[in-house]
């Protein structure tokens, strides 16, 4: 099994990437992560059968039930074409197999140490293509769009390359790593964000540095640990600060802290005032918060539709393919829908599916406090995880990125592992009680 989550990973790191980079086209450049999803579901349930093995609470299945009932539900009501349905299983399901595979699998400490160690390989790859990809590739070009490694987005790149950050703080503070080698890893993970410039990681990079200390426990005792992280932490948001600045100076003129500092910029980044006309056109330019509030005026006389959606596939299925487009897909696209995932989901799934979303991740959380404590790696991982869930639900609100094979693929497959063993965990301190 590790070798088979091994290449999972790799595929789903640079696969994509590979074969974009020999010409082929990128609808089906993501086919073969699509095809070991598929192989997934074989495995898994081949595992569950032979091993009789299913380590998940029952509130999980519950909660994935109802969604499932209400995506069915949603695709009856509204008629949804065959070809969306397809287009939409295919984005919504193709990486919630990885979620299953700790969950009929149990995983050694050994193991996930590897896993661990392959994924920190895998974005440190980035940094030597980043740097190819902004001084030779695309020196000529001003935009940091550009810089994105072996991801499809730029923003992903830099917000999934500071995520390692807080597995090193966590085995810092736990004594795994010493203080000399979080220095040493720590600005490599800082390299992306700041040559692609962009600006999210400044708000998550302190959120990345507080978040083990604040949840860690005995914080009184690991008091001579914490200090270095906080002042090493200052002096790493700094360092990204000057390199971002270099960057974005050489191109456009300013700094970063004028663009947070101005008045009116922030405002106008995320809301741009856009509104829907009596016809349902769109007046105005979208930012991220009107791409959230615009379907609740698009549908402002049927209020069944921002409760529960179009259906899947109806509105993200694009406009110009007569086998997949959905009812929704021009007026989905001309209204910001793909701006962030919540957006999507509003369009599709409603206010009620988006509110399911969020309870599964406040699921997620919920085993990551329990599991926390402890000195083995899945404490450390779940430590780590408190944070980067953190981090994902604000990126639903500000991002459609998370829907990246890479982000998707690590997302859900350490969730899984976080659930299991926190349903492990239980099980074994029910099995002591009873002796």
């Amino acid at each position: 099994m590790l070798i088979f989550v091994s290449f999972i990973l790799i595929v789903a790191f640079i696969g994509e990437y590979l074969l974009i980079t020999l010409g082929v086209p990128t609808a089906i450049a993501t086919i073969p992560l699509e095809l070991l999803s598929g192989v997934t579901v074989l495995v898994v349930i081949a595992i569950a059968i032979s091993k009789k093995t299913f380590a998940l609470h029952f509130k999980y299945i519950l909660v994935f039930g109802i969604l499932l009932l209400f995506i069915v539900a949603g695709l009856i009501i509204n008629q949804v074409q065959p070809g969306s349905i397809f287009y939409g299983i295919r984005a919504y399901f193709r990486f919630l197999p990885f979620f299953f595979i700790p969950i009929v699998y149990h995983f050694s400490g050994e193991q996930i140490k590897k896993i661990l160690v392959l994924i920190l390989l895998l974005i440190l790859l980035q940094i030597p293509l980043v740097f190819y990809q902004r001084f030779v590739e695309f020196s000529h070009l001003v935009t940091g769009d550009v810089i994105t490694g072996t991801f499809p987005d730029a923003g992903m790149l830099a917000i999934c390359s500071i995520i390692p950050i807080v597995f090193l703080i966590t085995s810092y503070l736990r004594n795994k790593i010493s203080l000399k080698l979080l220095l040493i890893l720590t600005p490599l993970f800082i390299i992306p964000a700041a040559l692609n410039e962009t600006k999210a990681a400044l708000f998550f990079l302190p959120l990345l540095l507080i978040g083990p200390i604040l949840f860690i426990e005995n914080r009184k005792e690991k008091l001579k640990k914490i200090l270095p992280v906080i002042i090493s932490g200052t002096v790493f948001i700094i360092l990204f600060v000057v390199i971002y600045n270099i960057n974005y100076n050489r191109h456009y003129g300013g700094n970063i802290l004028n663009m947070v500092f101005e008045e009116g910029h922030i405002e106008d980044y995320l809301s741009r005032g856009a509104t829907t006309k009596s016809d349902g056109t769109k007046e105005g330019e979208v930012g991220r918060i009107d791409s959230f509030t615009l379907p609740f005026q698009v549908f402002s006389n049927q209020p069944i539709k921002y409760l529960f959606g179009v259906g899947i596939g109806n509105a993200i299925s694009k406009h110009t393919s007569k086998l997949t487009a959905g009812n929704y897909s021009y007026k989905f696209r001309m209204h910001g829908g793909k701006m962030t995932i919540a957006s999507q989901l509003i369009w599709e799934i409603g206010l009620i599916g988006l509110l399911i979303i969020i309870l599964i991740f406040f699921l997620i959380f919920r085993d990551c406090l329990a599991l926390r404590h402890g000195n083995h790696t899945e404490n450390d991982i779940a430590l780590s995880w408190i944070t980067v869930m953190f981090i994902m639900l604000i990126m639903l609100f500000y991002s459609n990125s998370i829907a990246t094979q890479q982000v998707g693929v690590l997302f859900w497959f350490l969730s899984g592992f976080v659930a299991a063993q926190r349903y492990r965990k239980d099980k074994k301190w029910q099995a002591n009680q009873k002796h």
